[in-house]
C-alpha cells in the first residue's frame, strides 16, 4: 500500500517537473516576444520622427516657394505697368511725329514749285501710304490672331484651373503632403536660377559664358520649359541685340557675343515651340518691325538676318511679312545649318524649288545639296552632277588664285589649302549621303588620292584654310546646331560650329565692333 502511494507521489513529482519546464519555456518565449515588441516600437518611433521632420521640411520649402512666386508676381506686375507707360509714351511720340510730318509735307507742297521735286514728293507719299496700308493690314492680322489666342488662352486657363482644383481635392482626400513643384535637378543649378530671373539677367548669364556657347544650348533646352512663360523670358532677353548693348559694370560685351546669346535662346525657343500669349506676340511683332528697319542684309551682318528670321519663327510672325523677302533673307544666310529647319517653320516649303535653283546659280552647290535632302528633292535635283559641277568650279577658282598670285609661294599654298578643303567637303558629302555607287568608286578613290598628294605638298594633312569655301555645307538632315566660341571686344571672321560637319557654318561674326 505504501509502495503504491510512493509511486503516485513520484508520478506527481514528474508531472510537476514537466509543468515547471513548460512554464519556464513559455516564460522565455514571452520574454523574447516582449523584447521584439520593444524593438519594433523603437523603430516605429524613429520612423515617426523622420516622417515628422520630412513634413516640416516640405512645409518650409512650400512656404519659401510661395514667397518666391509672390515676388515674381509683383515683379511681373511692375514690368507690365512700365510697359504700359512706355507704350503710351510711344503713342504720344508717334502722334507728334505724324503732326510734324504733316506740317513738313504741307510746307514742301507750298515751297517746292518745280515739277521734278513735286513728283518726287508725290512718289514718296505714295510709298509711305503703301507702307502704312501694309502695316495696317499686318496689324489687322495680328489683332485677329490675338483675339483667337485670347479665346484659346481663356479656355486653357479654365481647364487648367479645373484640373488643379481636382488634383487638390484628391490630395486632401488622400492626406497627401503639400504640393511640390517638379524641377529637373539634372540641369546646372545656376542656369535653373537664371530662368526664374528676368530676360536681361539670362542674356548676361550667357554673355559671361561666351566660351561655352558651343555646348550650352543643350542646357538652355533643358531649363527653358521650367520658366513660367518661356516666350516672354526669351523676348525680354533680346534687349541689346542692337545698340545700346547690355553691360555689367565696366565690362561691355562685343555685339556678336550678345547676338550669339540671343540666337541660342531663339533657336531653343523655336524647338520648344511653346504657346505664345497674345500680349507677348504683340510685343514680339513690334520688335520684329524695329529689327527689320535696322537690319543690313550685307556681308558681315549675317547674324542680324539670322536673328531676325529666328525671331519670326520662334514667335510665329512670318505671316505678317512678304514671303519673297523672307526667302531672300534665307538665301543670304543659307550657309547656316539652322536654315533648312527655319525654312520649314516659316512655312516657305512651296518656295524651295526656286530657292535651290538660286543656290545652284550662285555656285553654292553643297548648300543646295543640303536643302535637296532636307526637302526630299533628289529626283528634281540629282546630287552627283552638282558635285561634279562644284569640283569644276573649285578647279577654276584655284586657277584664278594661282594666276592672281603669279605662282608665288603664298599663292601656291593658298591654292592648295583651298583645294584640300573643297575636296574633303566633296568626299564627306558623298560618304554622308551614300553616293559612292553613283559617283563611281574609282572617282572617289581618285579624289582621296588627290587630297593626300595635296596635303603632302602643303606640308600638313589637317590644315583647313578658313576662307576657302566657307559656306560649304554637308550637314545631314535634322542635325542639331551648336555655336562656336566668340570673344569679347575682338573682331572676327567666320566662326564655324564646333561639332558641325566640314563646311557647315553656324555663326557668322561681324568685323564691326560696336
Amino acid at each position: 500500500m505504501r509502495l503504491q502511494k510512493m509511486e503516485k507521489i513520484g508520478l506527481k513529482d514528474q508531472d510537476g517537473d514537466k509543468c515547471m519546464r513548460e512554464y519556464q519555456s513559455k516564460e522565455e518565449q514571452f520574454r523574447r516576444q516582449l523584447k521584439d515588441l520593444k524593438e519594433h516600437c523603437s523603430d516605429l518611433e524613429m520612423i515617426e520622427k523622420a516622417v515628422q521632420k520630412e513634413i516640416k521640411r516640405e512645409e518650409r520649402e512650400f512656404v519659401q516657394r510661395c514667397r518666391e512666386l509672390k515676388l515674381m508676381e509683383d515683379s511681373v506686375t511692375m514690368k507690365f505697368e512700365e510697359l504700359k507707360e512706355k507704350e503710351e509714351q510711344f503713342r504720344l511720340k508717334m502722334n507728334q511725329f505724324w503732326r510734324f510730318f504733316t506740317t513738313q509735307e504741307r510746307k514742301l507742297e507750298m515751297g517746292f514749285q518745280e515739277k521734278e521735286k513735286h513728283e518726287d514728293l508725290e512718289q514718296r507719299y505714295r510709298e509711305l501710304e503703301f507702307k502704312e496700308k501694309h502695316y495696317a493690314e499686318c496689324l489687322r492680322k495680328v489683332e485677329l490672331r490675338e483675339k483667337e489666342l485670347v479665346e484659346r488662352s481663356n479656355y486653357l486657363e479654365s481647364k487648367s484651373l479645373a484640373l488643379a482644383l481636382r488634383h487638390q481635392g484628391n490630395n486632401e482626400s488622400a492626406g497627401s503632403s503639400p504640393f511640390k513643384c517638379s524641377i529637373d535637378h539634372s540641369s546646372p543649378a545656376h542656369l535653373r536660377f537664371c530662368v526664374y530671373m528676368d530676360g536681361k539677367d539670362l542674356q548676361m548669364f550667357l554673355n559671361e559664358r561666351w566660351k561655352e556657347h558651343g555646348s550650352i544650348g543643350t542646357e538652355v533646352a533643358m531649363v527653358l520649359p521650367l520658366a513660367a512663360d518661356p516666350a516672354k523670358l526669351v523676348l525680354d532677353a533680346m534687349e541689346g541685340f542692337y545698340p545700346p548693348h547690355l553691360s555689367k559694370g565696366d565690362r561691355e560685351f562685343d555685339v556678336n557675343v550678345a547676338r550669339s546669346s540671343c540666337i541660342i535662346l531663339l533657336e531653343q525657343l523655336m524647338k520648344l515651340s511653346p504657346e505664345v500669349k497674345p500680349h507677348v506676340k504683340k510685343e514680339a511683332m513690334k520688335l520684329s518691325f524695329s529689327w527689320m528697319t535696322k537690319m543690313r542684309a550685307e556681308s558681315g551682318h549675317e547674324l542680324e538676318v539670322l536673328g531676325f528670321l529666328l525671331l519670326l519663327a520662334s514667335f510665329q510672325l512670318a505671316g505678317a511679312f512678304d514671303t519673297d523677302e523672307l526667302v531672300n533673307f534665307l538665301e543670304f544666310v543659307a550657309q547656316h545649318i539652322q536654315t533648312p529647319e527655319l525654312f520649314k517653320v516659316l512655312g516657305l516649303g512651296d518656295k524651295i524649288t526656286g530657292f535651290i535653283r538660286k543656290l545652284i546659280e550662285k555656285k553654292q552647290h553643297l548648300e543646295a545639296i543640303r536643302y535637296i535632302y532636307a526637302f526630299e528633292q533628289v529626283n528634281e535635283f540629282p546630287p552627283v552632277p552638282l558635285l561634279k559641277d562644284f569640283l569644276s568650279h573649285s578647279d577654276a577658282e584655284a586657277t584664278k588664285v594661282m594666276k592672281k598670285g603669279k605662282m608665288a609661294p603664298k599663292a601656291q599654298k593658298e591654292q592648295n589649302t583651298k583645294r584640300i578643303a573643297d575636296l574633303k567637303a566633296i568626299v564627306k558629302c558623298i560618304e554622308d549621303k551614300k553616293l559612292e555607287s553613283e559617283y563611281q568608286p574609282q572617282n572617289l578613290t581618285s579624289l582621296k588620292n588627290l587630297i593626300l598628294s595635296l596635303e603632302k605638298v602643303d606640308g600638313s594633312r589637317s590644315l583647313i584654310y578658313p576662307k576657302a569655301n566657307r559656306t560649304l555645307c554637308t550637314a545631314p538632315v535634322g542635325e542639331t546646331s551648336s555655336q562656336k566660341q566668340v570673344g569679347i571686344k575682338r573682331p572676327r571672321d567666320f566662326v564655324t560650329t564646333g561639332n558641325a560637319p566640314l563646311g557647315a557654318t553656324m555663326i557668322v561674326s561681324s568685323n564691326n565692333v560696336s
